[in-house]
């Protein structure tokens, strides 16, 4: 065998292999490249203290934020904090001793309160709303918007359209502000703003 050849296929070899190595020193640094830019952070807690509600927060804030699904999914949750919020609203209103700007928002405020206050899921909605009729007085153009405010008092709110100039209206009075300026007086949900 003659010694020529063998140099080259030592050197075919030797290429190939050298070939090799760069292009596993290439890999290497785009990897080490993108190491350098991923952070990590170790977070400690006890059960309950918060830490995936963090990460949930950083990615929405720095992050893709929701995805379609996830604000699908919360939908009805966001409709219940509205209600329960102008409820609270209109509840303190009273015992803050404000009054509506808008008279007519009196009017509206009412039929988010009764219902809320007298109405569950085992009684019948026209009844109810018949009763409070004739125990509190309440005239029968109430009788419409009390059965149709009910069906916001549960978690099967299904269309929140109706509902949204009755709160925008009430939202925009001048009381509500106010009482909403007083949250510290009460117990104004923080979601309420």
């Amino acid at each position: 065998m003659d010694l020529s050849c063998l140099k080259c296929r030592r050197s075919d070899t030797l290429k190939h292999q050298e070939q090799i190595s760069r292009d596993i020193d290439r890999q290497l640094s785009i990897e080490r490249k993108k190491l350098d830019k991923e952070i990590k952070l170790l977070l400690l807690g006890t059960g309950e203290a918060g830490k995936s509600t963090f990460i949930k927060q950083m990615r929405i804030i720095h992050g893709t934020g929701f995805s379609v699904e996830d604000r699908l999914s919360h939908k009805n949750l966001i409709y219940q904090n509205v209600i329960s919020s102008i409820q609270c609203l209109i509840g303190a209103m009273e015992k803050l001793n404000l009054y509506y700007a808008v008279e007519s928002n009196k009017d509206k405020a009412q039929s988010f309160t009764y219902p809320s206050l007298t109405m569950n899921e085992s009684t019948d909605v026209g009844g109810t709303a018949q009763f409070l009729m004739f125990v509190q007085g309440i005239d029968e153009s109430f009788l419409e918007n009390a059965i149709t405010i009910e069906a916001l008092d549960g978690a099967n709110i299904l269309d929140f359209e109706p509902y949204v100039d009755h709160i925008r209206n009430l939202w925009k009075d001048h009381g509500i502000q106010e009482c909403c300026r007083r949250g510290s007086e009460y117990q104004l949900p923080c979601s309420a703003k």
